[in-house]
């Protein structure tokens, strides 16, 4: 990752060192190059990807993750087709050592928001996930590798489906 990369390098007596720390929490992360520190970004959002969600009904991904629409970001072909939206979660900063709330200036405890945008990755590998698998060789799966081996033949190729038989959420919960 960049932001390692950046303290485990040695830093060079010609560069001006600064200390940096992580904005959120205030902690002291280490020494820092002063150009890599100032180009130091968090990401905003986590992406999330579904492969062609804008050709499927995004209102069920909506109302299932309980995206209310009032927040609702997003952008939209039209009211049933999204291109992505987003989810904003809200949670409290808790102390890495002890688990309690961190608490602002007057006692309250400090919250966090971010963004999940679920995204098409379709719009961006204008192929079918079938084809785009197929391309790649079993051992450039990495992270698949690591958490899955016995199963990773299954991203190779379509899988068989009843479409007929899956007709409610229930039959996910019977036993095979």
């Amino acid at each position: 990752m960049q932001e390692r990369k950046m303290f485990l390098e040695a830093l060079e007596d010609n560069m001006k060192k600064v200390r940096d720390h992580d904005y959120l929490t205030g902690k002291y992360r280490g020494a820092a190059h002063s150009i890599c520190n100032l180009n130091y970004k968090v990401p905003r959002f986590i992406p999330v990807f579904f492969h062609n969600i804008s050709g499927y009904d995004t209102h069920l991904f909506i109302q299932t993750f309980d995206i209310d629409k009032a927040n609702l970001k997003a952008i939209a072909n039209s009211e049933e087709n999204r291109v992505s939206f987003s989810k904003i979660l809200r949670f409290e900063i808790l102390d890495s050592e002890t688990e309690d709330p961190v608490l602002d200036d007057i006692g309250k405890p400090i919250f966090k928001t971010t963004e999940i945008r679920f995204l098409d990755s379709f719009k961006f590998l204008s192929s079918f996930l079938e084809k785009l698998a197929k391309t790649l060789k079993l051992y450039q799966f990495k992270e698949l590798s690591k958490h899955y081996p016995e199963k990773l033949y299954l991203v190779k190729g379509k899988l068989w489906f009843s479409y007929k038989y899956m007709d409610s959420l229930e039959i996910y919960d019977e036993e095979s």
